[in-house]
């Protein structure tokens, strides 16, 4: 603000100056036409002066000629004494010196004022050449702003390509991650397709043994597949461990960004620990009821019963069904997360995108503020260049005024020698 309130400042004394110099130029020129109507009317006074002298002279000298200057020539021609003449009428050619010494007393005196007027300009413009220096320091200083801003603005320019070029190679390689997350929930997908076709395939064996026949035979193969069966739910139960387990590590926030988004999923987080921990107790639940069907089937090995294997065999396709149906609900909550920290991820990017456009705009309105600078800077140079046309004017105006003095000193001769021949 206090580089705001000088630059204010500054345009506000540029602007005064700028008037006055426009003021003292217009006082100038019509000083200089003054100036030169009045040379124009004393050279026409004096030209008739001259002539005027040069006709009396010539007069008398025709006159002084044929007269001698005596009593008697006095008497006889007027009729007068020449002392008495002399005493009585006035001589004419004193007359006209006085009037020419009044005149170069008048013009001595506008030359001095036109000198006192000189002087005054050439103060007035010692004192704006002054501050005109003062400007052009400024200027330079505002120049030495001006370069710093640019390189500034290419700083940030940069800052922002880096920052682009981070943020996408960011982007692919979360792309890259979140593509082999979906291919492992795909190959997830199929190990449980295939534990599905077995299931039936078991369903379909177990019932083409119901109406074959019901032997020891039977019983053996039924608990091999309900073995197998049980096996194939424990790697379903190691499969459910293992995505908790990814779950859990991709939940803990490892930068900053994590770290806030997971600040914001707290809760999503503390619901999925729910859901796992309730999955946990089913699947240990099952296990306690597998635990007693097979110990049943131990105890009832000699009075087997096709029943008994079917609805066994029916709890481990129901078992199967809740397992998959536990997978499922852990991946949609893990795909909510993801694709919200994808978002999240997003919005950063966004952000500061914005930042750097604002802060690049800042410049760009810093640059043409500094553009206005120089343009002003150049106004300046050109009252600069006008104050100097204007000295030299003021010196033709010297120049004229010592012309116009040599010429007053002539005619100051001329009328002593006019004097002196009288």
């Amino acid at each position: 603000s206090s580089k705001e309130d000088l630059l204010i400042n500054t345009y506000k004394a540029l602007d005064v100056q700028k008037q006055q110099l426009e003021a003292m130029n217009n006082d100038f020129d019509a000083l200089k036409t003054e100036h030169e109507q009045e040379k124009l009317e004393l050279q026409t006074k004096i030209d008739a002066l001259e002539k005027e002298l040069k006709d009396s002279y010539a007069k008398f000298m025709e006159t002084s000629i044929h007269l001698d200057d005596t009593n008697a020539m006095y008497a006889m021609t007027f009729g007068l004494d020449k002392k008495a003449t002399e005493s009585k009428q006035p001589n004419p050619s004193e007359i006209k010196i006085k009037e020419l010494e009044s005149e170069l007393a008048k013009e001595r005196e506008r030359v001095s004022v036109l000198e006192d007027m000189i002087n005054v300009l050439q103060a007035k413009s010692a004192k704006d050449k002054g501050s005109l220096e003062q400007v052009h320091q400024q200027v330079c200083s505002l120049a030495e702003e001006l370069k710093e801003a640019v390189r500034v603005k290419n700083v940030y320019h940069k800052m922002v390509k880096d920052a682009h070029e981070q943020l996408k190679t960011k982007s692919e390689s979360m792309e890259r991650e979140m593509a082999m997350k979906e291919m492992e929930l795909e190959n997830k997908r199929r190990q449980l397709k295939n534990v599905q076709r077995n299931l039936d395939l078991v369903t379909r064996a177990s019932q083409e043994k119901q109406e074959q026949a019901v032997n020891i035979s039977t019983q053996t193969e039924f608990e091999n597949n309900a073995q197998s069966i049980f096996l194939q739910n424990v790697g379903l139960k190691q499969e459910v461990r293992k995505l908790q387990r990814q779950i859990e590590e991709r939940s803990t926030p490892r930068s900053s960004r994590e770290r806030s988004t997971g600040r914001r999923s707290s809760d999503l987080d503390r619901e999925q620990a729910r859901q796992l921990r309730q999955a946990n107790d089913k699947l240990e639940e099952l296990a306690k009821e597998i635990k007693v069907l097979k110990e049943r089937e131990a105890k009832s090995s000699k009075g087997y019963r096709l029943q008994d294997a079917e609805t066994f065999i029916q709890a481990l396709v129901k078992e199967n069904k809740l397992l998959k149906r536990e997978v499922e609900e852990l991946k949609a909550p893990n795909r909510k997360l993801s694709d919200r920290r994808a978002d999240f991820v997003k919005e950063e990017v966004v952000r500061e995108i914005e930042d750097l456009r604002k802060m690049t705009s800042d410049k760009d309105v810093l640059i043409q503020e500094l553009n206005y600078k120089i343009q002003v800077v150049r106004e300046i140079e050109d009252l600069r260049k006008m104050t100097s046309d204007k000295d030299v004017l003021i010196q033709e105006l010297n120049y004229k005024i010592q012309e116009l003095k040599e010429v007053i000193i002539e005619k100051e001769c001329t009328l002593q020698e006019y004097k002196m021949k009288l």
